[in-house]
């Protein structure tokens, strides 16, 4: 973990720069459309993008680190992305992540439960520049430019 010392560790001032980075996670099961988003968000201020292929993987990382958003792929292999984001938020300290879900065309099922939920629906990756202001519909702090 990068630390910025404003005093001596230990000290009342002591801060971390984890606190001040907005931590997505993207599921993508195409790494080429998950680098798209990777660099999106490099240009961004205090966000970091972590791309992880697989649910396997993210449900791996979130044991050691919490996201502030989930991007997810609906079309993942062997899992939707709803599917995905419902375990997920059987965490208790993931439950009220949002979640911006790709990938269309979508049954009308998964469409419904996105309205009914805290969940934005982009249709592509390409719609990235409207991907901040999705976040800051969302609540979350969000640097657009």
């Amino acid at each position: 973990m990068v630390t910025v010392s404003v005093s001596a560790p230990g000290e009342e001032g002591f801060l971390t720069m984890a606190s001040l980075v907005r931590t997505n996670l993207v599921v993508e099961h195409d790494p080429s459309h998950g680098e798209l988003v990777t660099r999106h968000f490099s240009f961004k201020p205090h966000h970091y993008a972590k791309v992880v292929t697989s649910a396997v993987a993210a449900l791996n990382f979130v044991k050691y680190i919490k996201p502030n958003l989930f991007l997810l792929e609906h079309h993942l292999p062997g899992i939707d992305g709803l599917a995905l984001y419902d375990l997920l938020r059987e965490t208790k300290e993931l439950a009220s992540i949002p979640a911006i879900i790709f990938g269309v065309p979508l049954p009308t099922q998964a469409l419904a439960i996105i309205k009914t939920q805290r969940l934005v629906l982009l249709d592509t990756l390409i719609e990235l520049e409207g991907l901040g202001i999705d976040i800051v519909e969302l609540g979350i702090p969000f640097v657009m430019n």
